[in-house]
């Protein structure tokens, strides 16, 4: 499972670099378009963002070599600015996560098997970066949550399948070894619901399994298990409920199956498919509708496609492409505004921004 997330990776990356851009227009198109805003200083790929007071940081990454770049971009001017680096550099395999408006970098991934158990925190106001304790668990290919002001490391892989789960408490700067999962797990999906951790994934069996952290009793559940196979996923959660979008099946082939878990009855839902998902994309929530953005391919061209989804009636509308081809980015969401940044088909880097009508 590992060698196929760096087969994939490493295809995307490839992919970036050889073909140019081209757009689809569509007739139900209902909301406004793509802006084009002014790019990252860093070309990167392999870097993490996070939103503090209304600014959008980008972190660490690597482009051929690593970055220690940290750099943030104001909306209101259309601006980025120039950061102190980050003194332990961060690339790929790394997670970022916001507590009190801070935002703090965990781990590393330097090949297959090994990670790092650096840990920073950026304080924004300050503009300075910090080590903290270590994590315990030397790890790849986890996932972090906050829950009640505490960062939790979950699963990932050392030599094989973890299931170790650790929090780390900032006011005290210490970690603290909790109960691990009942099934070990790497290359997860996480979520927060109602204060309790919901872990999508496989284990080393290439089963898939649903498991449960509740912080407040340091316990894991087991639960019904996600009925279709995937890795590499999406996850979101919109009233109360977690849908898996897409992903790599058993075949080792991009899936556009979805799929809801109602947390209340224990129960996955089989939903529409997405109409269009072919390669590693992004996901986003607004007013209760789920957004997909997808650099996909389709005859060896660059689609950019936007697709909405409405949970209310289980319906996939086709909106906007991307101005610019991107098949190594990210988005993140400031108000109604959701904002795309990454490498386009010439590597270079490239932003745009989709605001939704809300009229």
């Amino acid at each position: 499972m590992r060698k196929i997330v760096i087969t994939i990776f490493s295809i995307t990356v490839l992919l970036v670099t050889l073909f140019q851009p081209n757009t689809i227009a569509f007739s139900n198109e209902k909301e406004t378009s793509w802006k084009t805003l002014t790019p990252m200083p860093t070309t990167r790929i392999g870097f993490q963002t996070e939103v503090v007071d209304g600014k959008i940081y980008a972190i660490g990454g690597d482009n051929r070599w690593f970055k220690d770049a940290t750099e943030a971009y104001d909306p209101s001017k259309d601006t980025w600015t120039v950061l102190a680096p980050i003194p332990v550099i961060h690339c790929d395999g790394f997670r970022t996560e916001v507590i009190n408006g801070k935002i703090y970098a965990v781990g590393d991934y330097w090949d297959e098997n090994k990670g790092t158990s650096d840990i920073e925190v950026y304080d924004t106001s300050a503009n300075t970066w910090a080590p903290l304790a270590p994590m315990p668990t030397v790890r790849v290919g986890f996932q972090t949550e906050v829950v009640g002001e505490k960062l939790y490391v979950i699963g990932g892989w050392n030599n094989k399948v973890i299931g170790a789960t650790e929090a780390y408490n900032p006011s005290t700067n210490k970690w603290t070894t909790l109960a691990s999962m009942p099934t070990p797990c790497d290359y997860l999906e996480t979520e927060v619901v109602d204060g309790k951790i919901y872990v999508i994934g496989s284990d080393s069996d290439e089963n898939m399994m649903v498991e449960i952290y509740n912080p407040l009793t340091d316990t894991w559940t087991t639960s019904a298990s996600i009925p279709t196979y995937r890795i590499v996923f999406n996850t979101e959660v919109v009233d109360g409920k977690i849908y898996a979008i897409g992903g790599i099946n058993i075949d080792n082939k991009y899936t556009n199956t979805m799929e809801v878990y109602n947390p209340s009855t224990d129960t996955w839902t089989t939903l529409t498919s997405v109409p269009t998902l072919e390669s590693p994309f992004r996901t986003k929530v607004i007013d209760g509708k789920i957004y997909v953005m997808d650099g996909s391919y389709s005859n060896e061209k660059p689609l950019s496609l936007m697709e909405v989804y409405n949970p209310s009636t289980d319906t996939w509308t086709a909106i906007s492409t991307m101005s610019t081809a991107k098949l190594v980015f990210k988005t993140e969401v400031i108000g109604k505004t959701i904002y795309a940044m990454g490498l386009n088909d010439d590597n270079e880097t490239s932003m745009e921004s989709y605001t939704v009508n809300t009229k």
